[in-house]
């Protein structure tokens, strides 16, 4: 996961960027995750919606020259999606869908920030806080393709806008079975590209 957060002080830009790996970083400095994903089908109607958190607190150390900066961050993120999709092509083993919705985004970030020089008088400690929420639709496209009778591969790409400074890309790539008849579990992949921009808060982010 990388992002930059971006804060308005003294009608300047200040970015703040931190790029995490999931295998060596992400685990390490997470704090709670989860998502819950429901769906319901009548013949070729799909309404679904899924609930997603993420709690990182990760530390970020810099310097320059003899000045040392040490970043305790803490983020926070919510996301939320309600959506309908319909089939214009199924049959016993491929199902294609048409799919639309609305995403919802809420976050909160939050840094303390300890900077040390060899100057006592310089050194300083402060507390940056920030973060939004906002709404945008979403239209793509899905694929339901049957491996066996409990594994399938489920195929998505849609795209978010809800203006110039408000889009994002979702794609993800999932493995799914079926161990009852009212439930399943899914391994894959997912790839969020957020730009998000208001007044006073900014995310520019591949999760």
């Amino acid at each position: 996961m990388g992002y930059e957060h971006r804060r308005r002080r003294h009608h300047q830009r200040q970015n703040r960027p931190l790029d995490l790996d999931f295998q060596d970083d992400i685990l390490e400095n997470m704090e709670g995750v989860f998502t819950l994903h429901f769906e319901a089908r009548r013949g070729d109607w799909t309404i679904f919606s899924e609930y997603q958190y993420v709690d990182l607190q990760p530390e970020v150390v810099g310097q320059n020259g003899p000045v040392t900066a040490d970043i305790d961050i803490t983020f926070e993120a919510t996301l939320w999606e309600l959506g309908a999709a319909w089939a214009f092509q199924n049959d016993a083993s491929t199902r294609w869908e048409l799919l639309m919705g609305a995403r919802y985004a809420d976050q909160e970030i939050s840094a303390d920030v300890d900077i040390s020089t060899p100057f006592p008088d310089l050194s300083n400690q402060t507390k940056l806080k920030g973060g939004d929420d906002w709404w945008h639709g979403f239209g793509g496209l899905r694929v339901f393709q049957s491996l066996s009778e409990k594994w399938t591969f489920i195929g998505r790409a849609d795209l978010g806008y809800g203006g110039s400074d408000n889009s994002a890309t979702n794609l993800s790539a999932i493995f799914d079975y079926r161990f009852r008849d009212w439930g399943s579990a899914f391994v894959g992949y997912k790839r969020l590209d957020w730009d998000y921009e208001s007044s006073d808060y900014g995310f520019d982010a591949v999760q």
